[in-house]
């Protein structure tokens, strides 16, 4: 073979290196990109997609104290109280969670983002009644089911 074939045949392998070279790197990215994606979208995806809520809640320490605000609450509704404001008025006065200051409000939110006791009333319980009281590592809580979109 001459020095031009061996040379030919250099440049091809070159290149032919070069060329699986690159696509290892780019495809060794492309992997780490797509995984890093789908354990993003398993921790997160939930809350861009599916089910909302929104709810209000009074936090108190003992599940003794939050039936006794539940029946406060549902006694002053019988008599006639719109139920969002006696609940925000109790939660108000009452409740340790720094939404308090909001009436109890706690916006809205996808499962996942509350501690699961919590997300399985706010998810399948009934829109528009105080339910509880639902005890979780914070206290016991009463909920306000606003509403619930189930897209």
């Amino acid at each position: 073979m001459s020095t031009d074939g061996i040379e030919h045949v250099e440049r091809l392998v070159a290149t032919t290196a070069d060329a699986e070279t690159v696509a290892l790197t780019y495809g060794s990215i492309g992997l780490v990109v797509v995984s890093i994606g789908y354990f993003i979208w398993k921790a997160f995806g939930s809350m861009l997609v599916g089910p909302s809520a929104t709810a209000s809640h009074v936090l108190v320490k003992s599940e003794s104290e939050a039936l006794k605000l539940k029946e406060e609450i549902e006694g002053e509704v019988k008599a006639g109280a719109p139920l969002g404001a006696k609940f925000a008025s109790v939660a108000e006065k009452h409740s340790t969670c720094p939404s308090a200051k909001k009436g109890g409000e706690l916006g809205t939110f996808k499962p996942g983002q509350m501690v699961k006791e919590f997300d399985t009333v706010v998810f399948t319980g009934p829109i528009g009644q105080v339910l509880g009281p639902v005890n979780t590592q914070f206290g016991s809580h009463l909920i306000l089911i606003t509403s619930r979109d189930e897209k």
